[in-house]
Order: C-alpha cells, then sequence, then structure tokens
C-alpha cells in the first residue's frame, strides 16, 4: 500500500477499485475510506467517508446498463455530500448528490 502522505495521481475508474474497496494505482493501492477525491465539473473535493462493497438491496438494476448486480459487481463510495455508485459491469462511476433529509421530532 502507498504511505499515508504520497498522493495517488491515477485516475478513478471502476475498473481500478477491488471488491474490498482498494483502488488500484501505479506503484501500490491505496485504501479509498483515507482519501479525499476531486470530483468533476468544479464541486470541488470531499473527503471519503466509507465505502459500501455491495449494493445489494439499494438498487436492482444498474442505473447505467441496467444490468442485475451480482456479489462485488457495484460498491457506493460515500462522502460527505456526493456518492458515487461504482458500476463493474459496464466500469463506471456514477456520481449522486446526497439528499437533505428532514428528520421530525416524534414525542
Amino acid at each position: 500500500m502507498l504511505p499515508s502522505d504520497e498522493r495517488a495521481r491515477d485516475e478513478l475508474s471502476a475498473k481500478n477499485i477491488d471488491k474490498d474497496g482498494m483502488w488500484h494505482v501505479e506503484g501500490g493501492k491505496v485504501d479509498l475510506r483515507h482519501v479525499e477525491l476531486h470530483l468533476p465539473d468544479g464541486r470541488g473535493d470531499e473527503k471519503v467517508m466509507a465505502v459500501v462493497l455491495s449494493t445489494e438491496g439499494y438498487i436492482k438494476r444498474c442505473p447505467q446498463c441496467q444490468e442485475i448486480p451480482h456479489d462485488h459487481d457495484s460498491l457506493a463510495v460515500i462522502m460527505e455530500n456526493w456518492f458515487y455508485i461504482v458500476a463493474k459491469c459496464c466500469d463506471t462511476m456514477l456520481l449522486y448528490k446526497k439528499e437533505e433529509m428532514k428528520v421530525k421530532k416524534w414525542i
């Protein structure tokens, strides 16, 4: 694994993330839980908060190619305001804005 102070410069893609949430870069691999990602289209940088190793129960079909995910075909990379669905079936990273949850007090 790369030292924590070393910056990975390889492009993040579905094909270079393994089933354990490790990002394979030239020279080693990086635990996605310990990185800050630069988001596309001027959305800034966000620190990864969690990696969900399966989207089973969350999505029934890949939003991109409509394939049914099997085993470790899809992951979720959760950040503070955004999340990626990593669709290995079509080698796609789908970026979504997290919705604000409205919490009501029940007393």
